[in-house]
């Protein structure tokens, strides 16, 4: 059963969680979250296979570029559904940690 101190816990952290300002590409596609989901073992790796080495050079790819890439070489149907699996995930870890 779970009581009332539980449940304010956990609103306590999701809200803790959702008023950060800012989460970070590493945070939200960390190396199992990409392993599970794709065919690469980082997000560097995978902004690696379209020529990216840096921020600038991936900001630079076309969006149809990079989510034709997501498409293929994800479990995803588009760049979008992948962040929003990844911020759920992260999310889900800000709960779960004590």
């Amino acid at each position: 059963m779970t009581s009332n101190s539980d449940v304010r816990r956990l609103a306590e952290k999701i809200d803790a969680a959702l008023s950060r300002e800012e989460v970070s590409f590493a945070e939200l596609f960390t190396d199992d979250f990409m392993q599970r989901h794709t065919w690469f073992s980082s997000f560097l790796a995978m902004a690696a296979a379209v020529g990216a080495k840096t921020a600038d050079e991936l900001r630079a790819i076309p969006p149809k570029v990079w989510n034709e890439h997501v498409t293929t070489k994800t479990s995803f149907h588009s760049w979008e559904e992948m962040q929003q699996e990844a911020f759920a995930a992260w999310l889900a870890r800000q709960v779960d940690e004590k």
